[in-house]
């Protein structure tokens, strides 16, 4: 906000009046030296009289003439004032509108169903599980941690998994090459809700693609069946142990297309 010019001191607060000493003093000349009117010599009080009228009505008009300076001042500084003001109070330099505030949805996302929370933490945890197997595959068994492979199982599945590592691959030296391609997962079957509201087992529906899966002997040789199927699909029981989702049991059986 600009501030407001202050006039001059006197000009608006109308303290700028003639003074009345000069007035006095110029009425005043149309006497004699001793104070009385001349009355010897008519022609020169004609004469006297003139000039006090002249001088008087110079006065008069010298102080009309002051006044309309004054209110002519006064109007000009006024108008100054109010323009200054006005600039300062100008619709322009206001803002055209009030900044708009982010806008919230007015209905909160509702969580998700244990259903579909079981459902999606099942196939997550089979899809690490996966991973760990191919690892310990192609690496013919020899990177099989035993800490890593507890995380992704449990129960028979475990058994079955530390079995594989260090017989099936690592004592007959077989090795994966290439894995099979997982084609889709499907929840088979969901559990039930538990006193929590939580769902703790699901089994899954597995198909995956083997048609370029294959492996070597120990003599390095492929050691794919020419007959077999180009489909497993695998059955997947998958449990939630300790807020981790393992497999628990597993089985497949070959097919011609996915089930």
């Amino acid at each position: 906000m600009l501030d407001k010019p202050t006039p001059p001191q006197g000009m608006m607060n109308g303290d700028d009046k003639p003074t009345g000493g000069n007035a006095v003093s110029l009425l005043n000349r149309g006497k004699n030296p001793a104070g009385t009117p001349g009355e010897s010599d008519p022609s020169n009080r004609i004469s006297r009289s003139s000039r006090g009228l002249k001088v008087w009505g110079g006065v008069v008009l010298g102080i009309v003439a002051v006044v309309a300076l004054v209110v002519a001042g006064i109007v000009v500084l006024s108008g100054r004032s109010k323009n200054h003001g006005s600039t300062a109070t100008s619709p322009s330099s206001e803002p055209t509108s009030a900044p708009s505030s982010p806008s919230l949805s007015s209905t909160p996302s509702k969580p998700a169903a244990p259903e579909q929370v079981a459902t999606e933490g099942a196939t997550t945890g089979y899809r690490r599980w996966t991973a760990v197997q191919i690892q310990v595959a192609q690496s013919g068994g020899t990177n099989a941690p035993q800490a890593q492979l507890a995380a992704v199982a449990t129960g028979v599945q475990l058994t079955v998994d530390r079995y594989t590592a260090d017989v099936y691959y690592k004592q007959r030296g077989r090795r994966l090459i290439t894995p099979a391609t997982i084609v889709s997962i499907k929840a088979a079957s969901i559990g039930i809700r538990n006193t929590a509201g939580v769902i703790t087992d699901v089994t899954l529906a597995v198909c995956e693609d083997v048609r370029k899966a294959y492996g070597v002997g120990k003599d390095g040789k492929s050691q794919v069946n020419p007959n077999r199927q180009p489909y497993l699909n695998d059955t997947v029981a998958m449990t939630l142990v300790g807020g981790s989702w393992k497999v628990k049991d597993s089985s497949n059986k070959p097919g011609r297309s996915c089930a």
